[in-house]
């Protein structure tokens, strides 16, 4: 301000207007505002990157001491495919058509046997032994072994895999006497706790058999589709899945007894399927998500300021709220949905909490735009901070879960079976 000796103070009107002038543009300049932003969306980025340098420096969990006997895994060498096999009566129950697999190449019968020193169970002629195929498939965690013996026009295909799915009791299955297409379908007690479920083609067929493939020219595993005789059951923490041609020169009981004898004493029970190979890192639980939602959170809160900051109170607001319900919200919405669904490892209740969060997010945040005015940024800012330390919380969290899931299980191969056929069988042809 300028200053006046007291001898040049006479005449004061044009001093008086000076000093009006001054105090009028100090107080159109609008005040300085402590912004928050910047630390807040600071804190986010730095917590995120140290974060994801621990879990990239972690080394990966294997789960298992792959130093003794060789596993599956190196039995096998891990190719390209496609496909799902899972029977269609009963995925409901056992939810193999949900998994994502890894596919490993075709090795022969024998081949494997000599691999794993596992003896073989006779298989009916005029199948041999020397024409058996082996494939592989693996969901991250739970093998699945397919052998597939092929004869002229005809095959028997056999699906094991491991499961954590309980047996379906009798009644349940006895609810559904046929397929789709009117196919009946016959039970036998194996034992008490399992069923065997049988499905003999007549007339116009049933539902879509699905086998893996070896495609040799490709160096892939595709699916091969067709429709055969049936078998199907849940025992001793694995899922059976036995099909064989629809005019096989196999008999009825044949194929029974040969299904009954494999599923009571057959050794591939006592190999090790149960291997992780997904690698078991913060990446793979969802984490490069994470980090994409991360960037377009920061990256609105940037750029929407930015280009709306002269615009009017009217026009911001509706902005933020296209903003809101188009970008932000659902962001939110997924992040928290897949924290509650890992916390708990159960997709329905992901879905549920899907559910509920969008639409109470999306009427908190519109209330906050409507009504923080110039704080709603801020505001704004605040839940989305919130929302990912919950998400990054859960997620360090699940990667300490390994010692304490596997107990929940009891892997053990049980050291007699309950099942009904205790004799070895020789089959011939009827």
């Amino acid at each position: 301000m300028t200053r006046y000796k007291l001898k040049q103070v006479k005449q004061t009107d044009e001093i008086e207007q000076r000093i009006r002038q001054k105090v009028q543009q100090q107080i159109r300049q609008p005040k300085r505002q402590r912004n928050f932003l910047i630390p807040i969306l600071t804190i986010v980025v730095s917590t995120a990157l140290i974060f994801l340098l621990i879990q990239l420096l972690t080394p990966i969990d294997t789960r298992h001491n792959t130093a003794s006997e060789p596993t599956l895994m190196n039995i096998f060498h891990e190719i390209e495919g496609d496909g799902v096999t899972y029977n269609q009566n009963y995925m409901a129950f056992d939810m193999q058509n949900l998994r994502t697999l890894k596919y490993y190449k075709e090795v022969p019968y024998t081949e494997f046997l000599q691999k794993t020193n596992v003896n073989t169970i006779d298989i009916p002629t005029p199948f041999q032994i020397e024409d058996g195929k082996v494939i592989a498939v693996n969901d991250g965690y739970l093998t699945e072994l397919q052998f597939h013996f092929p004869h002229k026009e005809e095959f028997i295909n056999i699906s094991m895999s491991r499961t954590f799915v309980e047996p379906i009791d009798y009644d349940t299955l006895a609810a559904t006497p046929t397929d789709a297409y009117g196919t009946p379908i016959e039970l036998e007690r194996l034992n008490p706790s399992t069923t065997l479920v049988k499905k003999f083609l007549e007339g116009n067929g049933g539902l879509v058999y699905n086998y893996y493939s070896y495609d040799e020219e490709n160096n892939s595993v595709h699916l091969t589709a067709t429709t055969a005789n049936e078998f199907y059951t849940i025992a001793d923490g694995y899922i059976y899945y036995i099909g064989f041609s629809e005019s096989s020169s196999l008999s009825k009981t044949q194929m029974t007894e040969f299904v009954k004898t494999f599923i009571s004493h057959n050794e591939f029970k006592t190999l090790e399927l149960e291997q992780a190979t997904f690698e078991d890192s913060w990446l793979t639980r969802g984490g490069k998500t994470m980090l994409i939602c991360l960037v377009i959170a920061i990256v609105s809160f940037i750029v929407v300021p930015l280009l709306i900051q002269k615009r009017s109170q009217k026009v911001q607001k509706i902005v933020w709220s296209l903003v809101w319900i188009f970008i932000q919200a659902p962001i939110l919405t997924w992040l928290i949905a897949f924290s509650v669904g890992t916390l708990y490892r159960d997709g329905f209740a992901a879905v549920g909490m899907l559910t509920i969060t969008f639409p109470v997010l999306l009427i908190l945040g519109i209330l906050i735009i409507i009504f923080a005015n110039r704080k709603r940024i801020t505001w704004l800012v605040i839940l989305h901070v919130l929302t990912f330390i919950f998400a990054f919380s859960t997620a360090i969290w699940n990667s300490q879960y390994t010692e304490t899931d596997e107990a929940m299980y009891d892997f053990s191969v049980p050291q007699s079976s309950e099942l009904d056929s205790t004799k070895t069988i020789s089959y011939e042809n009827s």
